[in-house]
């Protein structure tokens, strides 16, 4: 019998979450390799040592020319003021690398790719790196890019670094170990930032933040960092990045009643400020932080040309391009590269090259299983250095290394990433340009280092007795968590028995809910409202649905009539739309 003592009906709003997309690359600009990579660095790199057998460390590389390395950086697209600072960090290292001999007897190749901030790029990018054989890859630098091709990268046996990603749990399981970063998680970063913006005396914060694996990443470590600091989060609903207006958006926040507003975003964070001064929240009127998203220089002038000012009193935490423990050559050394060129990751872009050419010197092999299986061993626990030439000199005497770079000590814990985020506090000062006040060091709790033990029991999860509940069920893909489940006897561990009711649509889904056939399912939105439109009790307990997508079909007549393309903003073709009978598909 079914039991109805947890609810009497439970529905499940299931959808899909999208990452944000920017425009592409084209061949010419994204394919150099070789000599295209040399000319941004230096002349003696531009192609690989024609004496691939000088040595016989060699004979195992992955690519029979030397190490291949490649790069998979935002040249355009929604980070690509990121560009500069991870690419030339790079090509800087590349050039460190083969003036001091190269790795295994042979110059380094750099093949250059973009992701453009957006996976379909990202993908055709990685497609074409993996054909080309490189033997490792520097990126991406979002978050959500990685998410998409990371499984691409690793199960083709090849090494990824990125300097950038953050996202808490990125990497920590299901890439074979092939996926390291330079940049620490945002489980160290968010509570930075918490702990900044609770010591400047603000307790009531609005988060505003990207519906990405970046911005609801962040989120769910920095709204528990501000509570346990004893502050309230008082507005947090992330937002479409490829949104046209913040509006709505920035009048929901005010709407709030903050003291102070957090901004996790990529460069669409400055229209959102713009929107913001037009509705009188600006930075002159409300506290206003920001991530290391949208971290530019001269951040002022991009929301007010004519007044960049308007950034001054703005505040934010990036990872420390320049930290005091890093290796003291890298500020002036890429200064002197890379003129009046943005430091942002530009240490942690560096490291990740040097630690792929010091892992493949240190394996005697340039195949990319056995660069992944020095990565984590050349970062800590051994004779301490901080130049390739340096660290490469001690492997060669048969030391153990331990090389503390640009970016400060990585030692990085078994799972690949920084057990220690260095970041700066920063502020804008009058003019509106990033000023660094502060540098914060958080150490990682150790947590991450393996992975977690198998539970001893079900404990809380198991109900007091056997409780028989029914489900839709379907036979598709959004059914196919319910049939692991009970071919795998999770829920019967827990006392639940699952009676299913098979189902061929959402609006079937729906009125089996209705008519009680159905205890909870799995349905989106708009199969929802109508149940709630007709009185009956819904209980919501999990959305993941963050925007809606749809076309809108429209007779030709009249869409040329009022002006309406197919091209045109959609915000634009509903108001030409208002008043008239539509077809939403």
């Amino acid at each position: 019998m079914r039991n109805r003592r947890l609810l009497r009906l439970l529905a499940v709003l299931f959808a899909f979450v999208l990452v944000a997309a920017a425009c592409g690359d084209d061949d010419d600009s994204s394919s150099s390799s070789g000599s295209d990579a040399s000319a941004s660095s230096s002349d003696d790199s531009s192609s690989s040592s024609d004496d691939s057998s000088s040595d016989d460390s060699s004979s195992d590389s992955g690519s029979a020319e030397g190490l291949n390395m490649g790069t998979l950086l935002p040249e355009t697209g929604a980070l690509a003021f990121l560009s500069e600072p991870l690419v030339l960090a790079v090509d800087m290292a590349i050039r460190d690398i083969n003036a001091a001999g190269g790795v295994n007897g042979a110059d380094v190749t750099l093949t250059k790719g973009d992701s453009g901030t957006d996976p379909d790029i990202a993908n055709t990018t990685v497609d074409r790196l993996l054909t080309e054989e490189v033997d490792a890859i520097v990126g991406a630098a979002a978050s959500g890019i990685t998410g998409s091709v990371i499984e691409k990268i690793t199960t083709a046996g090849v090494t990824q670094c990125s300097p950038s990603n953050t996202a808490a749990g990125l990497g920590t399981s299901g890439d074979d170990g092939y996926y390291f970063r330079t940049a620490p998680s945002d489980d160290l970063q968010a509570p930075a930032l918490a702990n900044v913006v609770l010591g400047d005396g603000y307790t009531n914060v609005a988060v505003v933040s990207r519906a990405d694996d970046y911005g609801v990443g962040f989120n769910a470590e920095f709204e528990p960092a501000v509570a346990a600091g004893g502050g309230t989060i008082v507005y947090s609903e992330p937002y479409a990045p490829e949104s046209t207006s913040f509006d709505d958006v920035v009048a929901d926040v005010i709407a709030s009643g903050p003291d102070a507003v957090v901004i996790v975003a990529f460069e669409e964070g400055v229209q959102l400020i713009q929107a913001m001064v037009e509705q009188g929240a600006g930075p002159q009127d409300i506290q206003i932080y920001i991530t290391d998203g949208m971290a530019t220089g001269e951040l002022g002038a991009l929301i007010d040309e004519a007044n960049p000012s308007i950034a001054s009193g703005m505040k934010g935490t990036q990872p420390a391009a320049a930290p005091s423990t890093g290796a003291a050559f890298f500020p002036g050394a890429f200064a002197e590269f890379a003129p009046d060129v943005s430091t942002i990751f530009s240490a942690q872009s560096y490291d990740c090259a040097i630690l792929i050419a010091l892992a493949a010197e240190a394996a005697g092999s340039n195949n990319s299983a056995d660069i992944a299986a020095q990565m984590v061993a050349v970062s800590r626990d051994g004779e301490k250095c901080s130049t390739f030439a340096d660290c490469k000199a001690l492997i060669a005497d048969g030391a153990d290394i331990d090389y503390d770079g640009a970016s400060g000590a990585i030692d990085f814990l078994d799972v690949g990433e920084p057990g220690t985020g260095i970041y700066e506090v920063y502020e804008y000062d009058a003019d509106g340009v990033q000023q660094v006040v502060e540098e914060l060091t958080f150490e990682s709790s150790g947590a991450a280092e393996e992975a977690a033990p198998e539970p001893a029991g079900i404990g809380l999860n198991a109900l007091d007795s056997p409780v028989t509940m029914s489900t839709t069920c379907a036979p598709s893909i959004s059914a196919l968590p319910q049939w692991i489940g009970i071919e795998e006897g999770l829920y019967e561990a827990r006392n639940l028995t699952l009676e299913c009711v098979q189902i061929g649509s959402g609006p079937e889904t729906a009125a089996a809910l209705a008519s009680g056939e159905a205890d909870f399912a799995a349905n989106i939105y708009n199969n929802v409202f109508p149940l709630l439109n007709n009185g009956l009790e819904v209980v919501v307990f999990m959305e993941t649905l963050l925007y809606n997508l749809f076309d809108i079909i429209v007779d030709a007549d009249f869409a040329a009539a009022n002006g309406i393309t197919s091209g045109m903003d959609w915000q634009e073709a509903m108001e030409a739309l208002d008043c008239t009978n539509v077809g939403v598909v």
